[in-house]
C-alpha cells in the first residue's frame, strides 16, 4: 500500500496542472517524468537530451518522494557509453597552396567563419568533458559507498598488511661459523704456532738440565 501511495503523492506534487507548469514543461518532458515516477524504470527511449532536460526540471521535493533523479542519471551515462565513438583524426588537403591571397574578401569570410567554429569546438569540449565525468562517476549509491570506503580503508590494509621482519639470526650465525678460512691466513698461523713452539723448547730443555732450586 506504501509503494502505491509515495509515488502517486509524488506524481500528483510534480505534475500538478498549473500555468507555469504547462509553460515550463512540454509534452516530451513530461511524459518522460511520469515514466520515471511511475515505477523508477524507463520503458520509452528517450534522447540524451530529453534525459538531461527531465533532470533539470526535477525539483528539490522530488527526491524526498522517488528516484527519479538516479534513475535518470543511469539512463544519461548508458546512453552516453553507448553512443560513445572515437573522435576522428583531421586530414591536411593537398590543394591548400592553390588560390591563396587571390580574394581578400574571401580569406575575411573564412576567418570569421574560423572563429565561429572555434566556439563550437569549445562548447563541444566541455560537452565531452561532462559526459566523461558522468562515464567516470559511480553508476548507484552502492558503487559510491564502495569507492570511499576503498580510499578511506586503503591506507589502513596497506600498514595491516606491512610486517616487520628481521632476519633470521639462528641462519645466519650458522652461515657464518661454516664459513672456511682463507687459505692464506691457515698457512701464516700455522707459522706463528710453529715459532711460538720453536721458542718454548730451548726454555723447557734448559729447565730440564738446569732445574731450579729456591733460595734457603
Amino acid at each position: 500500500m506504501r509503494r502505491t501511495i509515495f509515488p502517486a503523492l509524488f506524481a500528483a506534487l510534480l505534475f500538478a496542472p498549473t500555468a507555469r507548469a504547462q509553460d515550463n514543461l512540454s509534452a516530451g518532458t513530461i511524459k518522460l517524468l511520469r515514466d520515471c515516477a511511475d515505477d523508477s524504470i524507463l520503458q520509452g527511449n528517450y534522447t540524451i537530451a530529453q534525459l538531461r532536460k527531465a533532470t533539470t526540471e526535477l525539483g528539490a521535493d522530488a527526491d524526498e518522494y522517488s528516484d527519479c533523479r538516479e534513475v535518470l542519471r543511469r539512463a544519461i551515462t548508458k546512453a552516453i557509453a553507448a553512443t560513445k565513438t572515437p573522435t576522428p583524426t583531421p586530414t591536411a588537403t593537398t590543394d591548400g597552396s592553390t588560390g591563396g591571397g587571390s580574394n581578400g574578401g574571401g580569406g575575411g569570410s573564412g576567418s570569421g567563419s574560423g572563429g565561429s567554429g572555434g566556439g563550437g569546438g569549445s562548447t563541444d569540449t566541455s560537452q565531452a568533458e561532462q559526459d566523461q565525468a558522468i562515464l567516470s562517476a559511480p553508476s548507484s549509491p552502492q558503487d559510491a559507498a564502495a569507492v570511499g570506503a576503498a580510499a578511506a580503508d586503503g591506507e589502513r590494509a596497506i600498514k595491516a598488511e606491512l610486517v616487520q621482519r628481521s632476519p633470521d639470526k639462528a641462519r645466519l650465525t650458522a652461515s657464518v661459523g661454516r664459513n672456511d678460512l682463507p687459505t692464506t691466513m691457515i698457512a701464516v698461523l700455522v707459522l706463528i704456532a710453529a715459532a711460538f713452539v720453536a721458542a718454548l723448547v730451548p726454555v723447557i730443555r734448559r729447565r730440564r738440565v738446569f732445574p731450579f732450586h729456591p733460595r734457603t
